[in-house]
């Protein structure tokens, strides 16, 4: 995109965000202040660096809520706080992950009005005790569970058949190209995804309606030019809508089962010599299925001699107004409780920054290459994106007026005589701190 068209780059975006401007300033300069300056506009591939790099409003909901988070436990727990910012510097995703959903939950309980004390930096099985007045302490275990080696692979095959559909679409002189894919199983070899890839180097005219192509037995390709007819798509350069429907793969269910698992063997083992209740609060990335995870956990629980009273299972996503064409921040909390938990006894409060409690899990949609709003399939993963790029139509006295969209993992933007504002969309809908 960046050698097609002019970039305008627009300042970092924080006009929607519900509170004071020195209050965002603060929390911008709070993220400053404990990771560098000049380590933030190191552009080295850190989710730190990429987010203080944007300037999207997305991006704003993560520093501002980040900064939030540092503040308040650098007030409570400097020592604490150290190690975290530690962990969160490294070049391990998974203890940056780890890192962030604990000082994110830390913060939250504090400006919930709990009692929190986190344990040691670094000790394994309990990472923080909530103490009450009435009851015995609460032992917590925090775990990450992100976006799985399963669903990452997926992601980074399907960018490669993206960028073949995109060659394709230049190579034929199209403004924009629609590809669909479907499989009736995951495809964990290399030989099928370069079957795919050759099909889409070899599919021939992209027509105005969408075609489907079998490439081998339970592989299917829909490919056709994008809005070819009612669009208004800019010349300059390649519009694109990418989709993927595929079955999980087999231990995609099982990893998360036996990860949640090992939590409640290690805070046992933990706790073996103490009184109190104990807990796994665990981060779910947005796309997993919250019901099943759910259920899952709610048959652990359930099984004789669990060692968990609690299990919280937290989900942060964006949801889209019923005109998507505004996204708000989300947190979704399940409580899993024990035949024995007393939530009377156990009053549990947390407060974020930027993002709200919602009663129900977010779901999943995708715009189908006809234009309609689909649920996915049960049981398979998604992925979805898109860029559509738009000629802005000039009246007779040189003006031009356009939207700027975001919908569920698709851009929209305006071109105005090459020129496209830059920064303001999110790449996507995905949270890096929250």
């Amino acid at each position: 995109m960046t050698d097609q068209v002019k970039m305008i780059k627009i300042p970092r975006q924080t006009a929607f965000l519900k509170m004071p401007k020195e209050d965002v300033e603060k929390y911008l300069k709070e993220v400053e202040s404990h990771f560098g300056k000049a380590w933030l506009e190191t552009q080295a591939g850190h989710r730190l660096q990429i987010l203080w790099e944007r300037s999207d409003s997305n991006s704003t909901i993560d520093l501002v809520s980040l900064g939030y988070a540092l503040k308040t436990i650098s007030e409570r727990h400097p020592e604490w706080l150290k190690g975290c910012v530690g962990d969160i510097l490294s070049d391990d995703p998974k203890r940056q992950n780890g890192a962030l959903f604990e000082l994110n939950l830390i913060a939250w309980f504090i400006n919930g009005g709990m009692n929190v004390l986190p344990a040691s930096y670094g000790e394994k099985g309990i990472d923080a005790t909530l103490k009450f007045q009435a009851a015995d302490d609460l032992f917590i275990s925090m775990k990450n569970h992100d976006m799985s080696h399963h669903e990452q692979t997926l992601h980074q095959n399907c960018e490669r058949i993206r960028n073949k559909a995109r060659d394709l679409c230049k190579k034929q002189g199209c403004r924009g190209i629609t590809v669909t894919l479907t499989s009736k199983e995951y495809l964990s070899s290399d030989s099928d995804w370069r079957a795919i890839e050759k099909a889409v180097e070899e599919w021939p005219a992209l027509k105005s309606v969408v075609e489907e192509r079998q490439v081998i037995p339970g592989i299917h390709l829909f490919v056709g030019q994008l809005g070819a007819s009612k669009e208004n798509l800019d010349a300059g350069f390649i519009s694109d809508s990418f989709a993927v429907f595929m079955p999980y793969h087999k231990n995609e269910q099982p990893n998360f089962k036996q990860k949640l698992n090992d939590a409640i063997t290690q805070l046992k083992q933990k706790c073996a010599d103490k009184t109190g209740k104990k807990a796994v609060f665990m981060r779910l990335h947005q796309t997993a299925n919250m019901p099943e995870m759910t259920e899952f956990a709610t048959e652990l629980i359930s099984e004789e001699g669990c060692a968990a009273d609690l299990i919280v299972l937290y989900q942060p996503a964006y949801i889209n107004n019923q005109n998507l064409d505004q996204t708000s921040p989300s947190q979704y909390f399940s409580f899993i409780r024990s035949p024995g938990w007393e939530d009377q006894k156990y009053p549990i409060k947390m407060q974020a920054a930027v993002a709200v409690h919602i009663q129900n899990p977010s779901k999943q949609k995708m715009i189908w290459p006809d234009g309609s709003l689909r649920d996915p399939l049960k049981d398979h993963y998604m992925y979805y994106v898109g860029q559509h790029f738009v000629a802005t139509q000039m009246d007779q006295h040189g003006k031009g007026t356009a939207n700027i969209q975001r919908r569920p993992n698709l851009s929209i933007y305006p071109v105005f005589q090459g020129h496209i504002v830059a920064g303001l969309l999110p790449p996507n809908d995905e949270f890096l701190v929250l």
